[in-house]
């Protein structure tokens, strides 16, 4: 039995890398083809068996939900305490959705800079972006008013947020090479961290808020206290700038993605390389980890989005889900983020869009 061409040319539609199973052979014999249709290449991977087949579709995902936008979405952040999602966008407007139904709840013309840092608290009650003013802003999580204008970097733009747990530290850090730490209960500054020499384009605060890890163009990784501002560690592995961080639920591991393609998983007590997960080969622009700490997800400029079990699994460089955001070849995928529980993740692009996928 084969696929007609109308239901290849249906499923390709919605599926950039379209995966069909087709059927052949006779009663006592049946072979299944996993077909992968490349809008630019038509390259089917050999025949599989049988026993192969919930193998390969665990790796072929569906988006669950797909929002369109005006212009091309560079981040994306899930409400750790509802069901929003805030999506930041190309032209400066930041828009807020209800993931289960898709609605637009509010549309803020915030002025949020082309390298769109945008944050949730982790208790739900802040919103901070980085805006074109080379400034931040705080905004009132229900209400979306205003509550601080945060001045400081001088010189260039935010390029990366990090709440505490209890949403009342800020994290900054900027292309002007400066990490800074913020009151977000009253906007002040707390202490100013010029331990970069390059632009900084990645922060992370631990989860009892003691320590912070920043990361730069210089391709270095760097933990130092919250407190006292000092440097405790050096993250060395990376050939390229460190473009995202993100600290493991339980405080012991940081991971790391990079221009070089690599993410990179660490020991946030010693600084040094656990381990190294290797997926699409262009640039990693954002990575996540699950919030029960067994997941890591990835996103890439060439499109695709990667997805590891780091814990149950023994071999860490084995992907559990390869997700192709969509059927633009040429189009990057900007951001990445879990919901509260990790059944759900969301994904920002260049084709303006956000896209919803199912992990349950």
């Amino acid at each position: 039995m084969s696929i007609s061409a109308d239901v290849m040319e249906s499923v390709c539609r919605h599926i950039d890398l379209a995966t069909l199973i087709a059927l052949a052979g006779t009663t006592q014999s049946i072979r299944l083809q996993l077909v992968q249709i490349d809008l630019h290449m038509n390259q089917p991977v050999p025949f599989c068996p049988v026993h192969q087949l919930s193998q390969i579709l665990n790796h072929v995902r569906c988006p669950q939900r797909v929002i369109v936008f005006p212009s091309q979405v560079m981040a994306v952040d899930w409400c750790p305490k509802t069901d929003r999602i805030a999506s930041g966008c190309k032209d400066g407007d930041i828009y807020i959705h209800d993931s289960s139904t898709g609605q637009e709840l509010l549309m803020i013309y915030a002025g949020i800079n082309q390298l769109a840092p945008l944050k949730w608290s982790p208790d739900g009650t802040k919103l901070a972006y980085g805006h074109i003013d080379r400034g931040i802003r705080i905004l009132d999580a229900v209400t979306f008013d205003e509550l601080h204008i945060i001045q400081g970097h001088k010189r260039w733009w935010v390029s990366s947020l990090a709440f505490s747990q209890d949403g009342s530290t800020l994290v900054s850090g900027s292309v002007d090479e400066s990490v800074r730490t913020w009151n977000a209960n009253t906007g002040l500054n707390l202490r100013n961290l010029q331990v970069h020499n390059s632009s900084v384009l990645s922060v992370a605060l631990s989860p009892d808020g003691s320590k912070l890890v920043s990361g730069s163009c210089s391709n270095i990784g760097l933990i130092c206290s919250v407190v006292t501002g000092d440097t405790l560690h050096q993250m060395c592995g990376h050939s390229s700038c460190i473009t995202t961080l993100d600290w493991s639920p339980d405080g012991t591991k940081i991971a790391s993605g990079s221009l070089d393609s690599l993410v990179i998983i660490w020991d946030a007590k010693t600084g040094k390389e656990l381990s190294t997960l290797y997926g699409d080969p262009s640039r990693v622009t954002s990575v996540k980890w699950s919030p029960d700490g067994s997941k890591i997800i990835a996103s890439y400029l060439g499109e695709s989005i990667r997805v590891w079990h780091v814990k149950s699994n023994p071999n860490p460089h084995q992907l559990y889900s390869r997700i192709w955001h969509t059927n633009t070849r040429a189009t990057r995928v900007n951001s990445v983020c879990w919901n509260h529980d990790g059944t759900k993740a969301v994904s920002g692009s260049d084709d303006k869009t956000i896209r919803i996928w199912n992990f349950t």
